[in-house]
């Protein structure tokens, strides 16, 4: 099978060791924090409480943003602190946002230094030494309480002395391997150099662990740099540089960026995966040249404050024969002449020559309608994962009658692109937008935009109509009840709303409207692999349920053990039966902290019932005639999508034997007469 070039991944994972403490990875793991600490009176409730400790569990490990995150620093169980700066040379990390980064019990509890002083905003930077060991000393601090937003004053909770964190479980590292053929390309450099800004790295590992690696550097034009001790530590690759010119006739090297020298390091920041990497500490290219005096002076020729580079990598290109369920999360028309349904199939076949005719679109068969094969396809030449569609007025994908169709269009309305199905590494599969425009022959006229695309090989279950509403029937024995401080219903209502434009929240949980005290309710994600399954992130934010007293007590929805921990996980499928997992109502009091379980709920298949009620219009079909229950405006199209039928009635009938589109409202039903 040909092959092609592309710009994806392939890991070997092995796992590897390191004694050296070389980056903030080198400190990934389990510690136990220690300090001497006294609790002032007034911090006496909430040490109580459980809001701070002497002695606490704490985790290093990795964030996206930072170099690393600490959580669990004095027994804070709320948000963490990103580390900010990281010096090998002094052996010290540290943050200048100990508290934003790090809510202790609430906005107005932080950490500062021992007097207490200005704790937000006297510029208090935190900083942590480790040794060899990778054990840790932390300065003294204080944890203080505040009473206005200004932050100027505070009252002192807790003093920590002699604080250590004590290293018990190092965080085992799995290296990907680095190794192949990458190219570079500068986004920020001088503008006023001619210097190339792009240039080509040869990475092999030079070990099992995939620790350590060759890297040779090519810029063209100019000779090949060797370096045979870089290092990766799963975190960055550092390239050590040494006197490596790319010309040693001219004296043009390679060196560090801010303060240029021969000597020091070139560091690549991983991507998400290993075939991705950008350029985090800088590279200049500059030449030595002497003075009359016989001093070394250095011009520099181009400088790169960020680029990224990518490794090639050979892949076969996929097969995209088949039949496709292709759902869309928003469906824009700006005329009423069509009707299109949000999920439809779509049919790839292969074509003699290797390439492929989309052969049904929207449900139906478009052979017929484009020079009896189909639309035609074919896979990128630049990346053998995607498969485009042409469009224009010769790809169509409805007939309207009479010579007027509905033609395909890439998303921006162009006929100069495609449309695309990309196989993704993982499996799953991607569908670009795309605009319908009704052509007569003459003209073309935009009729639709499909956004946000999903798509499944083969027959797939119709996504969650959050426009309904469904209410849930647990059997008595499922709810356990400890304290009545509201009433605990059996059953209740679960409904859904817009939260944006993109994006679904839960505004009705537990009989209780939960969309202003959530702002908006809660957020909502829906499972990639299974589309009937939804998800809510208990671990993100406070859950809350309602005001037991305003401003002092609080219902949260938490895991069933009453801990902000796990997901909510909710499955409605296509009858509207719903299984939710277990969870937990708790009762929080605002000033102490303190948070009690209330009210569990369980799951069990044999004894829930659930109901759904839908939010729509009710649609019949007897002798046919069409009813509705009420007067409504309605619209009726055949399967062609022509309109038979637009008024305002309870009942539509004399339509021929066949299959219609009946819409009413938002409600859009198929009837069979």
């Amino acid at each position: 099978m040909k092959k092609f070039l592309l710009f994806t991944t392939m890991c070997f994972l092995f796992v590897v060791a390191k004694a050296q403490i070389s980056s903030m990875t080198d400190l990934f793991g389990e510690y136990e924090f220690t300090s001497n600490m006294t609790v002032t009176t007034d911090g006496e409730k909430f040490f109580k409480a459980g809001r701070f400790a002497q002695e606490s569990d704490v985790v290093i490990s990795k964030n996206d943003v930072y170099f690393a995150e600490v959580s669990g620093l004095a027994g804070a169980s709320g948000g963490v602190m990103g580390i900010q700066n990281f010096d090998a040379d002094k052996k010290t990390f540290g943050t200048h946002n100990a508290n934003s980064n790090s809510p202790w019990v609430a906005s107005t509890i932080g950490m500062t230094t021992p007097d207490g002083a200005n704790p937000y905003n006297g510029g208090y930077y935190l900083e942590f030494t480790y040794d060899a060991n990778g054990d840790i000393t932390i300065p003294d601090f204080a944890l203080v309480r505040v009473s206005d937003y200004n932050a100027t004053t505070a009252t002192i909770l807790a003093q920590f002395t002699n604080c250590k964190l004590t290293l018990k479980n190092k965080q085992v590292i799995v290296l990907e391997d680095m190794s192949g053929n990458w190219n570079f390309t500068a986004t920020t450099f001088e503008n006023d150099s001619t210097f190339p800004t792009q240039f080509k790295m040869d990475i092999v590992a030079n070990n099992q662990e995939l620790s350590e690696y060759s890297v040779d550097i090519m810029f063209e034009g100019y000779e090949t740099v060797s370096i045979n001790n870089a290092t990766f530590n799963g975190d960055e690759l550092i390239i050590p540089i040494d006197d490596s010119y790319i010309s040693v006739d001219e004296k043009i090297a390679l060196y560090t960026y801010m303060s240029p020298k021969r000597q020091g390091n070139i560091r690549f920041k991983k991507g998400s995966t290993n075939s991705t990497m950008t350029l985090s500490s800088g590279l200049r290219i500059a030449q030595e040249t002497k003075t009359v005096e016989g001093n070394d002076t250095i011009i520099g020729i181009q400088g790169y404050s960020f680029g990224s580079a990518v490794k090639e990598v050979i892949v076969e290109a996929s097969d995209f024969t088949g039949s496709y369920k292709v759902t869309s999360e928003k469906v824009t028309t700006t005329t009423s002449d069509v009707t299109y349904p949000k999920s439809f199939e779509i049919e790839v076949k292969p074509a003699a020559d290797g390439s492929y005719y989309i052969t049904k679109f929207f449900d139906k068969d478009v052979k017929d309608i484009n020079n009896n094969v189909g639309i035609p396809a074919a896979i990128s030449a630049e990346d053998p994962t995607k498969l485009e569609i042409s469009v224009g007025v010769d790809s169509r994908v409805m007939s309207l009658g009479n010579n007027k169709y509905v033609v395909l269009y890439d998303q921006s309305g162009s006929d100069k692109g495609k449309v695309t199905i990309t196989m993704n590494s993982d499996g799953t599969l991607a569908m670009s937008d795309f605009v319908t425009y009704i052509y007569d022959g003459n003209k073309s006229t935009i009729n639709a935009l499909f956004q946000s695309n999903t798509i499944v090989l083969g027959d797939a279950p119709q996504p969650i109509d959050f426009k309904k509403s469904y209410t849930v029937k647990y059997d008595a024995s499922n709810v356990d009840v400890k304290n009545a401080v509201i009433e605990f219903p059996t059953e209740w209502e679960i409904a859904f709303t817009e939260f944006s434009e993109s994006k679904i929240a839960i505004s009705s949980f537990l009989g209780c409207d939960i969309s202003l005290i959530n702002q908006g309710g809660y957020l909502i994600e829906v499972d990639a692999d299974d589309i009937r399954t939804i998800k809510v992130d208990l671990s993100s934010g406070t859950r809350y349920l309602k005001a037991v007293v305003q401003g002092e007590q609080y219902l949260l929805v938490r895991n069933v053990d009453g801990e902000s921990k796990g997901e909510l996980v909710i499955t409605i499928d296509e009858e509207g039966n719903v299984t939710i997992s277990d969870f937990s109502v708790c009762l929080m009091d605002s000033e102490s902290g303190d948070i009690a379980v209330v009210a569990t709920y369980s799951s069990n298949a044999n004894t829930t019932a659930v109901d759904a009620v839908e939010d729509e219009a009710a649609i019949a079909v007897q002798g046919g005639v069409i009813s509705i229950a009420q007067e409504a405006a309605v619209e009726v199209y055949n399967l062609t999508g022509v309109c038979v039928y637009n008024g305002v009635t309870t009942e539509v009938s004399g339509l021929a034997r066949g299959i219609y589109i009946v819409k009413v409202g938002t409600t859009v039903r198929r009837v069979i007469l």
